[in-house]
């Protein structure tokens, strides 16, 4: 009896923690993929800036995305109207650089969505602080997970 017992106790420690690692795994996020209330914006592949203080709004078709604290580091705006596309973004003093893409007006980018993270890429126009008279057009990669 006492065998039975031990043996009963030992498959459920093997079963507990094998249900453990797999959901530990399945936690794990893919290499594209933020958890939720994560962002990471790069400008001209230098450092990035990663951040747990991320604000989406959305309404109707329009979400609008706050990365940063009350200076916000970037703010986009996503349709999702008749297909996703990235309506503005503005990037705010990342390595000295103060930019903007706007749609059809300024700039490029694209965006796609992996799981529930917004990837956006494309450049922006602006300037860099240490010669802001110069006009300069800078990459952008900004990933958010609302």
């Amino acid at each position: 009896m006492k065998k039975k017992l031990l043996v009963v106790v030992g498959l459920l420690i093997v079963a507990g923690s094998i249900g453990c690692s797999s959901r530990q795994a399945a936690l794990k996020p893919k290499p594209d993929v933020l958890l939720p209330g994560n962002a990471r914006l790069t400008v001209n592949d230098g450092d990035p800036v990663a951040t747990t203080k991320v604000r989406c709004t959305t309404v109707e078709h329009l979400t609008t995305i706050k990365i940063g604290d009350q200076s916000a580091v970037a703010t986009a705006m996503v349709s999702n109207a008749d297909q996703l596309s990235a309506l503005w973004v503005r990037i705010h003093d990342v390595d000295g650089f103060f930019g903007s893409y706007d749609h059809d007006l300024a700039g490029s980018a694209r965006v796609t969505m992996v799981e529930s993270t917004y990837q956006i890429l494309g450049t922006a126009e602006g300037f860099n602080t240490g010669k802001p008279s110069e006009s300069v057009a800078e990459k952008f990669a900004l990933q958010v997970s609302c």
